[in-house]
């Protein structure tokens, strides 16, 4: 049915993670969503997010709790912080995951590239722009103070300046073109990009030339040592409701880190990873996507109509046994005001907890899913404490 409606083969990756196939999914009906979810034809969608996961789980050493909750942000459409020391995984998570995703850039040869740079500057008739990066699926950025918009959401086009005068901004290869982005060392940001991150992050709109454009993103990870303490940028911590504390492994896990480690830049060293350049020849071929983008945005879809649909907060009628919806208002009552977690967050909440319930392959929503309070914490600090009352909570409703 699936194949049906979207004119693909679901169970392709290559197939089913061509940008038509997003427009597709984008346009199916509430009827026909509800039709795909009572045939469980979203099926191979969730095979291979699940596989994503496994690979990811046999790469990196004691994160299958912040995989999990990667992949359900990711579903959710939930932006997800990444909080700890230096050196525990953050940034190497989040590359991971959009390497399985075939996301990761090529890489090209430096010298090559100048050499074209050059020839368009002295061509006549040439385009700079036609050095573009051109369609990407992954925006990745190291932050500092000193970032700057066009950085970020693109430089401003000169030519529609002068001749039309329009402040238009490009935003080929840059974040409001992409899919998944990665904002490493995000709360850098200065108040020059902020807004512009605001509306991207959480509206998925992009202000640009006097219009509004939707932006196709998917899902925005950061990552940060610590929170910020800055009050100016509170508004943007508040748009990462899923803030997992990334820590050290544990002294029992040491000689499995290690061996990973050494397999994982034994890749490297042999040229495995994606988009390796050799010189000025062409380019190793990346290693074959688990999953696709595609994949992420229809489960979106399916999380909407399953797990109660609309009414799972508005639907009052006598039910025998543990009621979702009363146990996730009473826990946000309890823990709102002393952990700070906004009226923004508690629907984002609700997807994501809709998205571990499918990721455990359950019908229905359980105490369990409560769990997505334990990531509201406001600092690192906090995190112990809050996953413990959570802990009760979910203990004392089972």
């Amino acid at each position: 049915m699936l194949g049906e409606l979207l004119h693909c083969n679901p169970h392709d990756v290559y197939d089913f993670s061509a940008p038509e196939i997003a427009d597709r999914i984008r346009g199916l009906s509430e009827r026909e969503m509800l039709e795909i979810v009572y045939q469980r034809a979203y099926d191979p969608c969730l095979t291979r997010i699940e596989a994503l996961g496994t690979e990811l789980n046999k790469t990196l050493e004691g994160k299958e709790e912040i995989v999990r909750l990667l992949l359900a942000c990711t579903i959710a459409q939930v932006p997800m912080i990444l909080l700890g020391p230096p050196g525990t995984a953050k940034s190497l998570l989040v590359r991971q995951f959009c390497a399985l995703l075939g996301l990761r850039p090529q890489h090209e040869n430096i010298e090559l590239f100048a050499e074209r740079v050059r020839e368009s500057l002295t061509s006549q008739g040439t385009r700079v722009g036609s050095l573009g990066v051109g369609r990407r699926g992954l925006f990745e950025y190291l932050l500092t103070r000193f970032t700057t918009p066009e950085e970020i959401i693109g430089p401003v086009n000169i030519a529609a300046l002068l001749r039309l005068s329009l402040f238009y901004r490009d935003p080929e290869g840059m974040l409001p073109s992409a899919e998944i982005a990665f904002l490493d060392e995000i709360f850098k940001a200065n108040s020059a990009i902020l807004n512009s991150l605001l509306a991207i992050i959480n509206e998925r709109i992009y202000y640009n030339a006097g219009r509004v454009f939707d932006v196709r993103l998917v899902n925005v990870f950061g990552a940060s040592n610590e929170p910020p303490d800055a009050e100016e940028l509170a508004a943007l911590y508040d748009r990462f409701p899923i803030r997992v504390v990334s820590k050290p492994v544990d002294d029992s896990q040491v000689d499995q880190l290690l061996d990973r480690s050494v397999r994982y830049q034994y890749s490297q060293a042999m040229d495995h990873h994606p988009g390796r350049h050799d010189g000025g020849g062409p380019s190793y071929p990346a290693r074959a996507p688990v999953a696709c983008v595609n994949d992420f945005r229809l489960l979106f879809k399916v999380i909407h109509v399953m797990y109660g649909g609309v009414d799972l907060f508005s639907d009052r009628s006598a039910q025998a046994g543990f009621r979702f919806g009363d146990a996730f208002i009473t826990l946000f009552r309890q823990l709102r005001w002393e952990f700070a977690i906004s009226d923004r967050t508690p629907e984002r909440l609700v997807r994501v907890a809709r998205a571990l319930a499918l990721l455990s392959r359950r019908d229905v929503l359980t105490p369990e899913e409560l769990c997505v309070f334990k990531y509201c914490t406001p600092d690192i600090d906090s995190a112990e404490i809050l996953s413990d009352i959570v802990d009760e909570y979910i203990a004392a409703v089972v």
